[in-house]
């Protein structure tokens, strides 16, 4: 036998119904109003940049990338596996392989621009990593070929990826 519902029930469900609603819309259009918000960053990084030339022009780029204290402190607690306040040999494998290869899907965070034209960042060699006063730093090399001649050339760099939110302030 079917079960009949009674007036005051059905008043109960559609309040229900608006309330979840309200909600759901009050949310939706928090998180649309607070989408300026989000662009702050989570990470913060120091970079060092040193343009290195050999005999034919640019040879590209040594880098050193000292992040903040809240990233440093993960990144100890995680690959620091003897707490003793540097890396070993393994640790920095493991770093290297888990944190600093994956970067190079997304150009090691690099926009490179010579002469108003893209240039590709396709890999990175050398990396190191240590605790400095605190700080965890990523050192490595980044191969920019630009040839030399007569003429003035331009090369910009930038490094950014906005997606995880991560801050680059070049520093001397």
């Amino acid at each position: 036998m079917p079960r009949r519902h009674s007036r005051e029930s059905d008043t109960l469900i559609v309040q229900r119904s608006v309330s979840i609603i309200s909600v759901f819309s009050c949310a939706l259009a928090l998180l649309v109003i607070s989408g300026s918000a989000h662009a702050h960053p989570h990470v913060f990084v120091d970079a060092k940049v040193e343009f290195l030339f050999d005999g034919t022009g640019l040879a590209g780029l040594r880098e050193e990338w000292v992040f903040d204290g809240m990233t440093s402190e993960w990144m100890k607690a995680d690959y620091d596996a003897d707490k003793d306040g540097a890396f070993k040999a393994a640790e920095l494998k493991k770093i290297e392989s888990e944190m600093f290869d994956s970067l190079k899907a997304e150009r090691y965070f690099h926009r490179v621009v010579v002469d108003g034209r893209e240039c590709p960042v396709t890999g990175a060699s050398g990396f190191s990593a240590a605790v400095v006063k605190g700080r965890v730093a990523f050192r490595f090399f980044v191969p920019v070929r630009v040839s030399g001649s007569a003429k003035k050339r331009s090369v910009k760099i930038r490094l950014e990826y906005p997606s995880i939110y991560t801050d680059f302030v070049f520093s001397k």
